[in-house]
């Protein structure tokens, strides 16, 4: 996809609006998020983000040349009604977005082998359980491509992005509240070793590009 300054851009669950600032040079780019205070801050900072949710903050004939969801497909109730919406809104032959986690992932697998043997802390943890808004799915490229299909979607290209690096990991790790801090050093060593060999598999977070059709 070849970036232009006249395609319009929209960004579904922009939080403060950092990637629009990232992507504002090359579209033109409007966010959506549903958390009032956050979309005010963002208008604060000059960026175009209409509070409310998708696509009900939309206009019937309103279209885009992209839609991107960066770590928020996973977290939708009704993801078949959010593709019909994609479809309803993009331009011909426009692109949908979708950053999401991998269920194919290495720390995935080791946290689902892990909850099988009894420990279901860092399965809990990937799926967020506990948070305002959890984790509701988990796909795989293919099964993405299969879903977004019966949608009038085509997958393009799909990719690996890092998910966890050792910058920000221990953040990441006690971000969930716990009051347990041996077991978020233990998981936190844990994630260490996993990165030792994260490269030889599958990424835990992939980014898939659609093309309507």
């Amino acid at each position: 996809m070849v970036p232009d300054p006249d395609t319009s851009l929209l960004d579904v669950g922009c939080a403060h609006g950092w990637f629009l600032e990232a992507a504002a040079s090359r579209f033109r780019v409007v966010g959506i998020e549903p958390d009032a205070e956050i979309a005010c801050l963002a208008r604060r900072m000059g960026l175009p983000v209409r509070s409310g949710y998708f696509p009900g903050v939309l206009g019937n004939e309103e279209k885009f040349g992209v839609i991107v969801f960066n770590d928020v497909f996973e977290h939708l109730p009704r993801v078949d009604a959010a593709l019909d919406a994609c479809s309803e809104h993009l331009a011909d032959n426009g692109w949908l977005i979708l950053n999401l986690p991998n269920v194919r992932g290495l720390f995935y697998r080791c946290a689902r082998l892990l909850a099988g043997l009894g420990w279901t802390g860092p399965f809990c943890r990937m799926w967020q359980q506990g948070l305002p808004s959890p984790h509701l799915h988990y796909f795989s490229a293919c099964s993405l491509a299969k879903l977004a299909a019966r949608h009038n979607f085509i997958l393009q290209r799909s990719e690996e992005i890092d998910a966890v690096t050792v910058k920000g990991l221990w953040q990441r790790v006690r971000y969930a509240g716990s009051s347990n801090v041996l077991r978020d050093v233990v998981s936190f060593l844990g994630a260490l070793v996993l990165l030792s060999f994260a490269r030889l598999a599958p990424s835990d977070a992939i980014i898939l590009f659609f093309r309507r059709v």
